[in-house]
């Protein structure tokens, strides 16, 4: 005789956040459109990438990924602009 739950199968959801993939940690927050925009218009204009995630309250990390997705190029702190002297 086997036992059948009324349990649903777990979905991965929690609350308002999907896990996407991930066991723990913090709930990936999606990105806007707008959010987006901001990022392209902020690295065009030369910000570098740890002040853009401070705006867009975002990790470095984050910054960094989507930029390499959409590909936009962001300054990394250090990261010399110019010939050095």
């Amino acid at each position: 005789m086997s036992e059948q739950t009324d349990k649903p199968a777990s979905t991965g959801m929690t609350g308002s956040f999907a896990y996407r993939g991930r066991s723990r940690g913090r709930a990936a927050r999606l990105w806007s459109r707008e959010e987006i925009r901001q990022l392209r218009e902020l690295a065009n204009a030369g910000v570098p990438a740890q002040v853009i995630a401070a705006r867009l309250r975002r990790t470095v990390s984050a910054i960094k990924n989507k930029a390499g997705l959409h590909g936009i190029s962001v300054r990394t702190t250090g990261t010399s602009t110019g010939p050095s002297q």
